[in-house]
This record gives structure tokens, C-alpha cells and sequence, in this order.
């Protein structure tokens, strides 16, 4: 009977959950349409703006927005369909979309500065039918893959090692920020002379683009361990292997893994910068090719691919550490 009435109350729950969900999504769309039926039988000039969407595509973030503030973030978390974060962030991307939409059509009409989303859509599909988005985007993600792996175990052995060695940090640490600060965009070409134009010479470009930074993030975080940790540790008895895996490693973790976050994003803009010169394929060549014949909208095409493949990296890199460092996440209640 418990069961029976347990099952009841979650499926209540969910339905709840469900409504408020459409509600937020569909309710700023019902809205817009029925703003621009009114206005168009009004006539005028609003019945131009109401022809072309435009009403509905303002009402709709508008609406949506509020909505998820003053109505879901107010629902029980048991309730939600889906956690807050997440419905703020499908709201937050379909709201960007619907803005680019307006402001490229409307506002901002320069297409070779930028285009309607709907364009860039159209671009996608046929180098998706024909196969070169695909040809470019293997090329690219080979590249990066080989060259992203190589700096994060490099980087983290080396911040490792340059956080538990006095002596090493002295003789090597001026280097690191040295080769840090040095504009390795400028010098990529000497590269290409050096390693060819396959794909050695972009896996070094991106290996030094990201490989400092999480070096640099790994070394800090052992730096910054709470030294009455280690006095307790040793306290009890633990020897230097024991302090660095029971303490130092759990306290480096967070910046290790905000290291590896940001060697993400800087090793995805050594993709481009290494395929500008001397590539055959790939992202930063279909980039490079599309803004030569002002084909803006494949462009974009490649930018969004590169973005969206660095979030899905970004994010299953922040599920890694929520997993391995839970004690690092909380919230602010209000």
C-alpha cells in the first residue's frame, strides 16, 4: 500500500514537473503568436513585424527568462524535470538563438559580418551532405586529441614534480614562465618548416599552446595545500608517498582539473592557429577558406563547431571533478 502510494505521489510530482517545464518553453511562444495575430489585424507598421516573427522571437527570451525565475526556480527540487542549472542554460541557449536570429535579420543586416543563425544552419547541412564537415572535423579532432593528451600528462607530471622538488623549481621555473609568456601564435609557422605540413607540426602548436597552463594550474594547486594538512599527516606518521597521495594530489585536484578546463579552450584556439598555416583540411582551414571567399555563414559553421565541441569537453570535464572532489561544490541559499 506504501509503494502504491509512493508511486503515486512521484508520478504526481513529475506531472507537476512536466506542466511548469512546458509552461516555461511553450508559454512564451503561445504568447508571442497570439501578440502577433492582434497586431497584425491591427494593421500598420506592426503588421510588417508581425508577418515576419519578430514579435514572437522578443516575447519568447523575455518570457522564458521570468518564467524560470518567478515559477520553476520557486518548484520543490523534487518536483523539476530537470535541474535548475540546467533549465537556465537550455533557456540561456535557445534565448541567444532567437537574439542572433533578430539582430542579424533586422538590425545588423552586414552579412559578411554576421549572419541569421538560420543561414549558418543551412551552411551546415550541406557540408554535412557533402561530407567536407565531416572530412574537416576528423581532421581537427585527430589533431587535438593527440596533441591535448600529450600536454595534460606532460603538464600535470611536470606541475607535480616542479610543486614536490624545491631544487627543480628553482633551476626550471623562470623557464616555464618564460616559454609561457612567449606569443607562440607568432612562431607557429616556424613550426610548420620545422615539422612539415602534416599533422606533427600542428600537435606541437597545440601541445605548447596547452601545456603550460595546466602545468602552471597543477604546480599551484600542490603549492597551495593547507600546510596544518601536512603537519597532521605527518603527525600520524605518514611518509612523503603517503602525504602526496592521501593530501597534496586530493587538495591539487580542483586546479588541476580547472588547468585541464583552460588547456581545453586554449589547445581548441591552437587548432585554428596551427591549420592556418600550410593545412590541408580541417576546422581552422574550412575557417580560414570561408573567410577568404566571404563565405561567412560555413565560417561560423566551423566557430560553432569548435565552441560546442569545447563545451561538451568543459562539461564532462566539470562531471570528472564533481566526481572525484564532491567536497569542492556548493551553493549560496538565499
Amino acid at each position: 500500500m506504501a509503494g502504491q502510494v509512493g508511486q503515486v505521489v512521484v508520478r504526481k510530482n513529475v506531472g507537476q514537473g512536466v506542466g511548469m517545464l512546458l509552461f516555461v518553453l511553450v508559454g512564451g511562444l503561445v504568447l508571442g503568436v497570439l501578440l502577433q495575430v492582434v497586431i497584425g489585424l491591427l494593421g500598420g507598421s506592426g503588421a510588417a513585424l508581425a508577418q515576419s516573427n519578430v514579435i514572437m522571437m522578443i516575447v519568447w527570451p523575455v518570457w522564458a527568462i521570468v518564467a524560470v525565475e518567478a515559477v520553476y526556480a520557486k518548484m520543490p527540487p523534487y518536483q523539476r524535470v530537470m535541474p535548475l542549472s540546467v533549465a537556465r542554460a537550455l533557456v540561456g541557449f535557445l534565448a541567444v538563438i532567437f537574439v542572433w536570429e533578430i539582430t542579424a535579420r533586422y538590425f545588423f543586416t552586414n552579412a559578411l559580418v554576421l549572419v541569421p543563425l538560420s543561414k549558418v544552419w543551412d551552411a551546415f547541412l550541406k557540408l554535412a551532405r557533402s561530407g567536407e564537415l565531416w572530412k574537416h572535423t576528423s581532421v581537427s579532432l585527430q589533431e587535438f586529441a593527440l596533441g591535448y593528451v600529450v600536454a595534460a600528462v606532460v603538464g600535470i607530471l611536470l606541475g607535480l614534480l616542479l610543486a614536490t622538488n624545491a631544487r627543480l623549481r628553482d633551476y626550471a621555473g623562470p623557464w616555464v614562465s618564460f616559454l609561457y609568456a612567449v606569443p607562440l601564435v607568432a612562431i607557429a609557422p616556424l613550426f610548420i618548416v620545422a615539422f612539415g605540413i602534416g599533422i606533427m607540426s600542428k600537435v606541437v602548436v597545440i601541445f605548447l599552446v596547452a601545456v603550460f597552463i595546466i602545468l602552471v594550474n597543477t604546480e599551484v594547486g600542490v603549492l597551495s595545500t593547507d600546510p596544518h594538512l601536512i603537519e597532521a599527516a605527518r603527525s600520524f606518521g605518514a611518509n612523503r608517498l603517503q602525504i602526496f597521495r592521501k593530501v597534496l594530489l586530493p587538495a591539487a585536484l580542483p586546479f588541476i582539473i580547472a588547468g585541464l578546463r583552460l588547456g581545453m579552450a586554449r589547445g581548441l584556439v591552437g587548432v585554428v592557429v596551427a591549420e592556418l598555416f600550410g593545412a590541408k583540411a580541417g576546422l581552422g582551414f574550412l575557417i580560414l577558406a570561408s573567410a577568404q571567399v566571404f563565405d561567412t555563414a560555413s565560417l561560423f559553421v566551423g566557430v560553432l563547431v569548435l565552441a560546442i565541441g569545447g563545451y561538451l569537453g568543459v562539461e564532462l570535464l566539470k562531471w570528472v571533478e564533481h566526481r572525484l572532489a564532491p567536497w569542492r561544490h556548493f551553493e549560496f541559499k538565499d
